[in-house]
């Protein structure tokens, strides 16, 4: 009888992909995928880190899958796991802990815990200097819309964000493997697909000039996919050669989530952000120039430290200003990394 593996999946759209192309590749070496909360052999955790919170819940739900049954293979992964790796390893009922690399070959180490008995976690974790884009794909969505990630790491080194850390530096997913997925993708269904990354906007940096840009506008002229949606991306990227560009790409989305953090700009150089508020005004005129009916979404940290009434009264004027469609707003985390510092 097929072991039994089940997933949970926390944090951003990048993980979740993550955990849809890892269920792919346990399905295709005998598993059968079943729910988190039934009865596995195997259960696969994929971890966040980007809020104290995040870490809590991660923790949470890899005790759940060892009270609901202690003698599986527990394998936790993900951007906790990068960070934490001895404190999760000391978890009761953990099997093996790997980080942000080589996901792909865990359906060979649950294979491998599988066939002896239980012992002390394997602590796999290793640092991502120097690793490669890691190849990863999936061929079917379970809706019409399915998520690409394109891009992992993030070259930025803002003051509240461990990500980088967990993540690693930027490596983008060569251009020829995105055009053959989503193509994939298509001819399963899907209809629209959501380019998504840990750094979107940085995609290409490692490409020798080869930039988001050139990849959206290849998407539309190669594949069959009718819409073309981008996740967040940061506002110094919308330059007005780019903008113009993206205006003419058959298919793109009128929405764009910027990430904004914060209207103020002496909280915005505090934050270590690489662009000030007047780039993003100057993105969304150029945005709403060129593109009709285009609406932008954003994310706001309220209550970063240094935050006064007045500069959060700034962030207020400007969201209003920018008539933003949504806000995501959520209250400063606490870093739990001096080295971010």
């Amino acid at each position: 009888m097929p072991y039994r593996v089940g997933f949970c999946s926390l944090g951003c759209k990048v993980s979740q992909y993550e955990t849809e192309a890892l269920a792919e590749r346990f399905a295709a070496a005998g598993f059968t995928v079943s729910d988190f909360d039934a009865v596995c052999d195997v259960y696969v955790i994929n971890t966040c880190t980007v809020t104290v919170e995040s870490d809590r819940k991660s923790r949470q739900m890899i005790r759940r899958a060892t009270r609901v049954n202690p003698d599986a293979a527990v394998i936790v992964t993900g951007c906790s796991s990068q960070l934490h790796p001895d404190g999760i390893a000391a978890i009761p009922g953990v099997s093996y802990v790997s980080g942000n690399d080589r996901k792909m070959n865990l359906p060979d180490v649950a294979l491998e815990l599988l066939s002896r008995p239980k012992t002390a976690a394997v602590n796999a974790v290793r640092d991502l200097a120097g690793v490669p884009f890691e190849r990863a794909s999936i061929t079917r969505a379970p809706r019409t819309r399915a998520f690409v990630k394109i891009e992992d790491g993030c070259n930025c080194r803002c003051a509240y964000c461990a990500i980088p850390l967990a993540r690693g530096p930027v490596r983008s997913k060569a251009p020829a493997d995105v055009i053959d997925e989503v193509r994939a993708l298509v001819a399963s269904g899907t209809r629209e697909i959501v380019l998504t990354g840990i750094e979107t906007a940085a995609y290409g940096i490692d490409l020798d000039g080869y930039r988001l840009v050139d990849l959206i506008a290849d998407i539309a002229d190669k594949t069959e996919v009718e819409r073309i949606r981008l996740s967040s991306l940061s506002p110094e990227m919308m330059t007005p050669a780019v903008t113009e560009r993206l205006a003419s790409v058959r298919g793109l989305a009128p929405h764009f989530h910027l990430s904004l953090q914060s209207g103020s700009d002496a909280v915005l150089a505090a934050m270590r952000r690489p662009y000030r508020t007047k780039q993003v005004r100057d993105a969304l005129a150029a945005l709403r120039e060129e593109i009709p009916y285009v609406t932008f979404t954003t994310d706001v940290i309220v209550g970063f430290p240094g935050e006064t009434d007045g500069t959060f009264a700034e962030t207020v004027a400007f969201c209003r200003e920018a008539r933003f469609l949504r806000l995501h707003v959520f209250p400063y985390s606490a870093v739990l990394f001096p080295a971010q510092q």
